[in-house]
């Protein structure tokens, strides 16, 4: 299992926060390694919503189908997925301060088959790249959200 915490304070409100955390459908335009996304549900988005994100990670191109488990505007997005037998939680908790507000982004891969868990120990020697990773997506965020 691998597990990461990242906090970056935005100086922004909690509501424009959210609004580029959740802004699924231009992520290309404001992350590096973001290819495309597709939202395949029709309508709001809501818990449910189903979106296809393709991005490049570690070299090659990788393709998740998201699907968002909790959303509370301007406090709260979850989204997860299943992908090469594991289980992938994200999570981005906002909450106001003085200066704007503080973003804690918690990610969760959990392996759910024998073949994941025995990759997984493969994994932990990636770890560290995952987290640098994870910290630019939620720093290209931060100026997205600043920029609104």
């Amino acid at each position: 299992m691998a597990s990461f915490t990242i906090v970056e304070h935005f100086s922004t409100t909690p509501e424009k926060a959210f609004l580029a955390l959740s802004d699924f459908s231009r992520a290309s335009a404001f992350h590096q390694s973001i290819i495309k996304t597709i939202i395949r549900t029709k309508g709001p988005l809501r818990v449910g919503t189903k979106i296809s994100e393709t991005r490049k990670m570690f070299g090659k191109q990788e393709t998740e189908e998201l699907t968002i488990t909790q959303f509370d505007p301007p406090r709260l997005i979850a989204l997860e997925a299943f992908n090469h037998g594991a289980h992938y939680q994200f999570s981005f908790e906002i909450v106001p301060d003085d200066n704007g507000c503080e973003v804690t982004h918690i990610f969760i891969g959990t392996p759910q088959t024998a073949m994941a868990k025995i990759f997984s120990v493969l994994f932990f020697f990636m770890n560290g790249s995952m987290a640098k990773m994870l910290k630019k997506d939620l720093k290209e965020t931060k100026t997205h959200a600043e920029s609104l």
